[in-house]
C-alpha cells in the first residue's frame, strides 16, 4: 500500500484479483481510492497490472501464505539496518524451494525513517536456514506505477 497526501488522500493497493468464474483467473490489479479531508472516499479504480513477472523464471506476484511469511521471517534473523514488511512474493520454478523475490517495504533503521520499496530476494534451497541474497529498491523502471517515491529520491 502506498499514500499520498493531497487535498485528502490518495491510496494505492497492490492486489490479487480472482474471477468468479468455474475456472478462476488470477491477475495483479491496482485499485486505487482517494479519501478527502472530511473522510469521503470515491469509488475504487482498478487497473490491470502488466502481467509480465519477474525477469529469472519467477511466478507472477501472488499474496503471502502462512508458510512464505515464517520463510522470509527466517531469512530476516540477524539482518540489521532495515525492517521489512512484505506484501506478495513470486517463486522461481513450479515448486517453493528457489529464490523466492518479495515484494516489500523497507524502513531504515534511524532516528527518522523514511520508508521505501524493495524487492528482497531470500535463497530458500535450504529451507531451515533462509537467507537474503539481495535486495533491490523499487523504481518507475522497475514496477511501472511505483507508489510514494522516497522524498530523498524522486524519479
Amino acid at each position: 500500500m502506498s499514500e499520498q497526501v493531497v487535498a485528502g488522500k490518495n491510496y494505492c493497493f497492490i492486489c490479487l484479483s480472482t474471477t468468479v468464474t468455474p475456472e478462476p483467473v488470477e491477475k495483479n490489479v491496482y485499485v486505487e481510492v482517494f479519501v478527502d479531508l472530511g473522510g469521503k472516499a470515491t469509488n475504487p479504480k482498478f487497473t490491470e497490472v502488466p502481467s509480465q513477472p519477474p525477469v529469472g523464471g519467477y511466478s507472477v506476484y501472488k499474496p503471502l501464505t502462512a508458510k512464505d511469511k515464517n520463510l522470509f521471517q527466517e531469512a530476516l534473523n540477524g539482518y540489521v539496518g532495515i525492517g521489512y514488511t512484505p506484501f506478495c512474493v513470486a517463486w522461481q520454478g513450479s515448486v517453493q524451494g528457489g529464490n523466492p523475490k518479495f515484494f516489500c517495504e523497507g524502513e531504515p533503521a534511524t532516528a527518522d525513517p523514511i520508508p521505501e520499496n524493495d524487492f528482497v530476494t531470500v535463497n530458500a534451497k535450504d529451507q531451515t536456514k533462509p537467507e537474503i541474497l539481495k535486495t533491490d529498491k523499487v523504481s518507475k523502471k522497475m514496477f511501472p506505477y511505483v507508489l510514494s517515491p522516497s522524498k530523498k529520491d524522486v524519479e
